[in-house]
């Protein structure tokens, strides 16, 4: 398929899938599978057969991609990675006892976790499913 998107290309630190979920690796210009929401998550492997160890990958930054899913997602779901660098619906950190209405800090109390997602869920699916996401470099 073709989309109006933003792709660059880096190098792949570890065999990378297409359709995979990436984050920043640990040298200037590379990029490792995904493991999970708290990773910095710049975009998705568009790279069909995949690339190996310290081979060239591209990876949209922008634009509208295909992701495989990790989990069920309902279009419009804002998603972020699983631990395999597959989509998943992305939640969000609460703290129950900031809902009372008389909230005091306590000891269970401390600095959320960022979040980082990737894009937006264009339709639903199903855990191996194949969907089109909405890559936000305003999210990532």
């Amino acid at each position: 398929m073709n989309f109006d998107r933003s792709v660059q290309s880096f190098t792949a630190q570890g065999a990378l899938n297409h359709r995979q979920i990436v984050a920043w690796g640990t040298a200037d210009g590379t990029v490792k599978a995904a493991t999970g929401p708290t990773d910095a998550i710049i975009g998705i492997v568009d790279y069909p057969g995949g690339a190996i160890d310290t081979g060239r990958v591209d990876v949209v930054r922008d634009g509208v991609t295909e992701v495989v899913l990790g989990g069920a997602v309902t279009r419009g779901d804002p998603l972020t990675s699983d631990a395999n660098g597959c989509a998943v619906t992305a939640g969000h950190h609460t703290h129950p006892e900031n809902l009372a209405a008389a909230y005091t800090e306590n000891a269970t109390t401390g600095a959320a976790t960022l979040g980082r997602f990737v894009g937006w869920a264009e339709v639903s699916g199903v855990t191996g499913d194949v969907i089109l996401v909405a890559v936000d470099p305003s999210l990532i």
